[in-house]
């Protein structure tokens, strides 16, 4: 488990989240349940000015690739909720979104 990322809303509901791993496949996942796995890792995160939180869960010590990622990640999401039929605190089910996620992920991390 490299990398595990999430948004969190206004209303601290989870509005994405994602495994940034290499073998993951599926868009969307769990959270780690594996708490030893968990217990050695870093988190990196920031609070936009709309209160929605983005979280970086990681392993590895590479803070200005995990910077650029999320502020890659802070453009995707400010542009979706721009969009007037997306509320601010729906979750967020864009597979262009998902896709422009990972490959920010691949670039950065």
């Amino acid at each position: 488990m490299p990398y595990y990322f999430c948004i969190v809303g206004t209303r601290d509901n989870l509005l994405y989240e994602a495994d940034l791993s290499i073998t993951a496949t599926t868009p969307t996942t769990q959270a780690p349940s594996n708490t030893e796995q968990t217990r050695n890792s870093g988190i990196f995160g920031f609070s936009s000015a709309f209160d929605a939180k983005f979280i970086i869960l990681h392993e590895h010590k590479h803070e200005d690739g995990i910077r650029n990622f999320l502020m890659d990640v802070w453009e995707l999401w400010v542009k979706i909720t721009m969009n007037p039929f997306q509320d601010l605190n729906d979750p967020i089910r864009s597979p262009a979104f998902d896709a422009r996620l990972r490959a920010a992920a691949r670039k950065h991390l």
